[in-house]
């Protein structure tokens, strides 16, 4: 569907895979700020006990750490190092739910760090100019629970001098990573498929 889009509106994506070490590559540098980036989950939910209501429980977290390595020049422009997301730090507008996820569901107490690492970015054909948000897809390697699951993130990545923007979204499913879809029997039910959303904001390392 993403690859529709892009040819939709005569935006051409070619695969950038990534070297595993990073060390040695040259290229600017931008590690996360975390007091301004987040990291969501979004969830279906049905009240049985309210007639199956539906609503969408939303838990977000500044609690994250990571880095990238620009290089405007070079095909493999954007290089992604592996990054860290708190589960423990995720918060929701009930406090009962945040408590449940860390100790019955997600399990975060036990099982403190998401991590990705990513395998291949995709990039516009065109030039990336400052200021200019671009398409991108990012594929990878999710764990959660100690489970590593392919994931695929899609959404804009806008450069300038000293910072970098993104804001992307993928989707897992909870039984994938050995999570229990949360149920408590004639209250509420959880729908399985999570949706994850990531608004990023990284600035630029000093050399």
């Amino acid at each position: 569907m993403f690859h529709r889009l892009l040819l939709a509106t005569a935006i051409i994506l070619a695969p950038v895979f990534l070297p595993v070490d990073t060390a040695a590559v040259e290229g600017i540098r931008y590690e996360v700020d975390a007091e301004s980036s987040k990291a969501r989950y979004i969830v279906g939910e049905y009240f049985l006990v309210q007639g199956n209501v539906f609503r969408r429980a939303v838990g977000e977290t500044r609690a994250i750490s990571g880095s990238i390595l620009l290089r405007l020049d070079s095909p493999d422009f954007l290089l992604i190092e592996p990054f860290e997301v708190d589960l423990r730090e995720l918060v929701s507008d009930d406090p009962h739910r945040d408590e449940d996820l860390r100790n019955r569901w997600l399990e975060s107490s036990r099982f403190p760090i998401a991590a990705f690492v990513a395998r291949a970015v995709e990039k516009p054909s065109d030039e990336i100019a400052p200021g200019r948000p671009v398409p991108i897809a990012v594929e990878g390697e999710l764990t959660i629970r100690r489970t590593t699951k392919p994931v695929r993130f899609t959404g804009n990545l806008t450069y300038n001098e000293e910072t970098v923007t993104a804001e992307l979204s993928g989707a897992i499913q909870m039984t994938d990573f050995g999570i229990r879809t949360p149920v408590i029997l004639g209250v509420l039910r959880a729908e399985n498929d999570v949706k994850i959303e990531l608004e990023l904001l990284l600035r630029r390392v000093a050399e």
